[in-house]
């Protein structure tokens, strides 16, 4: 993909102005101008992982740069239902409010599950570990993200 120099500058201002790139110094001078060091913030945005296994859930935060800021293994056996999704989510809640993260710098949230999962179907189609089958993405993300979808 090509771009041109004032497209690539514009969309340039624009990252430093959402606060996603920053300015880190100068580069050695190849002639004229001394070109500027441009770093991602590494902080502006994270993501949250969720492993969800037999006996345990894991929770880890990570910042753009895949940089794991915070990790937690919490014994919880996996019971199929709503109840335990909404268990699990009032565990990612806390983990969350006690790192401080603000949910405007939440990019996403990612799950796994032990198992077989159709993407055409959009569902876990099987899971020998948990003894699950065709459990419906949706079923268990909208259990989990009103606090990112509709932050306080």
């Amino acid at each position: 993909m090509k771009i041109s120099l004032p497209t690539a500058t514009q969309i340039t201002k624009e990252l430093i102005a959402e606060g996603l790139l920053e300015e880190k110094g100068e580069l050695q001078s190849t002639g004229g101008r001394r070109a500027k060091a441009l770093s991602a913030v590494v902080n502006a945005r994270l993501a949250v992982g969720l492993g969800i296994t037999k006996n345990h859930i894991a929770l880890v935060l990570i910042n753009i740069v895949g940089e794991i800021l915070k990790y937690e293994r919490i014994h919880q056996p996996y019971v199929s239902g709503e109840a335990y999704y909404r268990e699990v989510s009032e565990r990612l809640e806390h983990f969350l409010d006690e790192n401080g993260v603000d949910r405007q710098k939440v990019l996403g949230v990612g799950i796994s599950f032990p198992g077989i999962i159709n993407p055409d179907k959009g569902q876990i189609a099987y899971s020998h570990v948990l003894g699950i089958e065709a459990v419906l993405f949706d079923s268990v993300s909208s259990l989990f993200f009103l606090s990112l979808l509709f932050p306080q």
